[in-house]
């Protein structure tokens, strides 16, 4: 099958297309930035127009949370608009899978969940096959949250008291999941259910206690209470975090924590 992977670059993208391509898949990656799984350099709306693909996997746009609240308007301009016009501008066959995010079921805490809320809104009323796929905290090499923060860098510091808690799935199984709706043409809402745990449990499973805290940011959201998830993820937290360790070695960075020492 032909199929178009938006953000290839990215961490959820790159992973994605690679996947795809082991599968025998043809795959056009699509990002303005360099990277190993990237094809063609620039906006997915423009490089693609009226071109047709039976699969397209829509991982692009301003995933930076504190980026978006700095430019809220380039934020709308990544997530909303660029996500319809790609949308109205080529044909899906079989599906049009979007990467959406939990901040976006409590849109009014920050921009990115806005943005967010507001894209998943208007591809869905486009006449196409489609389907999404709410995320959560993601993690795993080439991952830019708290977990690599806590297991790849030398003084990491805890914002807030650290009792704040999270949903964590691991890279693998995001892309697994996302290969599963996409071939399988899943449509529909789909959402992910990670591991819960607090960012103090977190540091004591990668073994960095006794790290200095900052204040919290402002427009950082809560686990929504009343998330439903509908598909589950099948690595624990504990062998998510021991992979991670693994594959970081084996790219010949240094971990710090309880891993440093592991084989």
């Amino acid at each position: 099958m032909k199929a178009l992977v938006t953000g290839s670059s990215g961490f959820v993208g790159s992973r994605l297309a690679r996947a795809l391509r082991d599968r025998g898949e043809e795959v056009i990656g699509v990002d303005p930035r360099v990277g190993p799984e990237t094809n063609r350099f620039g906006i997915a709306s423009k490089e693609c127009y009226g071109e047709q693909y039976d699969l397209v996997f829509h991982t692009a746009g301003m995933v930076d949370v504190t980026q978006c609240e700095k430019d809220p308007i380039g934020a709308w301009e990544a997530n909303v608009a660029e996500s319809l016009a790609l949308a109205r501008q080529i044909t899906v066959k079989k599906a049009f899978v979007h990467t959406a995010s939990y901040a976006a079921l409590t849109p009014t805490a920050n921009i990115y969940g806005r943005v967010k809320a507001e894209a998943d809104f208007w591809l869905s009323k486009i006449p196409m096959p489609y389907a999404s796929l709410t995320l959560v905290n993601i993690y795993g090499v080439g991952g830019q949250g708290v977990i690599s923060r806590f297991l790849l860098n030398r003084n990491p510091r805890i914002r807030g008291d650290g009792h704040q808690v999270r949903d964590f799935v691991y890279i693998d199984d995001v892309v697994d999941i996302l290969i599963s709706i996409g071939t399988k043409a899943q449509l529909g809402v789909h959402r992910i259910a990670g591991e819960r745990a607090s960012i103090r449990k977190l540091a004591a499973l990668v073994g960095r206690t006794d790290l200095p805290h900052d204040e919290a940011l402002s427009f950082e959201i809560k686990a929504p209470s009343d998330y439903k998830p509908t598909i589950r993820a099948k690595t624990t937290l504990k062998e998510g975090i021991a992979k991670m360790a693994a594959e970081a070695k084996e790219q010949g960075l240094q971990v710090y924590g309880k891993y440093a020492e592991e084989a």
